[in-house]
């Protein structure tokens, strides 16, 4: 294909996805990962360079000893977010790159504020936390600290209520996401029907 043909592809891609190269998006990207050194900082560094910006990123261990779990929110235009889901498939240690932005999907966040308090407003407080289903998790002359976890609008409006009494420190993790259902069950119903005993058995595809 010459460079023009190519220039007409681009422009014909534009103008059927007008949002692809102007609009930034938030998308969440799920990484898994081979435990190793120097993994978040090739993520972090190969972000930086597809010229997204990184909103959030939260990391943990995974169901198998040995592998991480990192959910990543990115800001981005849809054409640089997709680059950058590519290329971080070619990352030494990465596993696998899942785009769940539309998808079926759970996203929990975790907080800590520390609000100070009267030992009047204590009482008042207590019961907020009750409301939004947190935790009491430290009581002090001044101060009391609480715990939630949930979705980042609860969080937000939890957060907002605490302010009215004045927060000294807050600790707020970025959304940690996992996909909703057995991805297993989903690939076994679209394998075709088999009279081998020894599949069936296993349990990989239906007879």
């Amino acid at each position: 294909m010459d460079s023009n043909s190519q220039d007409n592809a681009l422009l014909q891609s534009r103008a059927a996805n007008p949002t692809a190269d102007h609009h930034p998006l938030l998308t969440t990207l799920i990484v898994q990962l081979e435990d190793g050194s120097a993994v978040l900082e090739r993520v972090v560094g190969l972000v930086r360079r597809r010229a997204c910006e990184l909103r959030s990123l939260s990391l943990g261990r995974a169901e198998i000893p040995g592998r991480l779990h990192m959910t990543l929110l990115v800001e981005g235009t849809q054409n640089r977010a997709s680059a950058l889901a590519a290329n971080l498939r070619t990352l030494p240690n990465v596993v696998s790159v899942d785009n769940v932005t539309a998808a079926r999907c759970s996203l929990r966040e975790f907080a800590v504020v520390k609000v100070a308090a009267t030992s009047e407003e204590r009482a008042e407080i207590m019961q907020i936390a009750a409301v939004f289903r947190a935790r009491i998790i430290d009581v002090s002359p001044g101060a009391t600290t609480i715990e939630s976890t949930g979705g980042a609008a609860k969080i937000d409006k939890l957060v907002d209520i605490l302010a009215r009494y004045g927060i000294i420190e807050m600790a707020r993790t970025g959304p940690v996401a996992m996909t909703r259902g057995d991805p297993r069950l989903a690939e076994a119903e679209e394998l075709p029907a088999t009279d081998d005993p020894n599949l069936a058995a296993k349990g990989r595809l239906s007879v």
